[in-house]
């Protein structure tokens, strides 16, 4: 993983000798900091279960979510980068906005979860075959149910969800990476 195109830049290059986890909670979203993911030696947060990293059967997000681009812990503002694999398992939420800066979101992320919209920022990036693969389907809506809508920013670099198609085409080779199965 430390050699992995994305994730290796936010591995500091020395392990700490025990890994660092802080959970907090800010406007009704969970997050964690892990001190082995490191931008600009600053921390990020990532969006969690309502359970924290772990996530068990009760995880309580519902309705409408903005994920921000930043979060402040310990009086200083810190950047969000994602969501963690399972953050809204088993949820119910109306739409899911994720703001500008917010870069990731992890496989499984909406396991059995009843999501209704996604909202995609420019910021919002893919690596490896993480739409597409052999094993596992569309790993972003993998037990995702009942989505209707879902939009990429008009002014991302690489994607675009044109004539309110509800997917998510790549750009440059008008290719079908992703659509809604409703």
């Amino acid at each position: 993983y430390k050699q992995h195109e994305v994730w290796g830049k936010f591995f500091k290059e020395e392990e700490p000798a025990e890994p660092y986890v802080t959970e907090f909670e800010a406007n009704g979203i969970h997050y964690i900091f892990l001190e082995k993911y490191v931008s600009n030696d600053e921390l990020a947060a990532w969006v969690t279960s309502t359970n924290g990293w772990f996530p068990g059967e009760e995880n309580t997000y519902s309705g409408d979510i903005v994920i921000p681009a930043t979060v402040t812990y310990g009086g200083k503002e810190n950047s969000v980068m994602g969501i963690c694999e399972n953050a809204f398992k088993k949820c119910s939420i109306n739409s899911l906005t994720l703001s500008e800066g917010v870069v990731y979101i992890s496989p499984n992320t909406f396991e059995e979860a009843h999501l209704g919209a996604l909202y995609l920022p420019s910021t919002f990036r893919m690596w490896d075959n993480f739409f597409i693969n052999e094993a596992n389907g569309y790993m972003l809506l993998q037990g995702c149910l009942g989505l209707e809508t879902l939009v990429v920013s008009s002014e991302h670099p690489l994607y675009d969800s044109r004539d309110n198609c509800n997917a998510i085409i790549e750009t440059a080779s008008n290719t079908l990476i992703v659509a809604c199965s409703n």
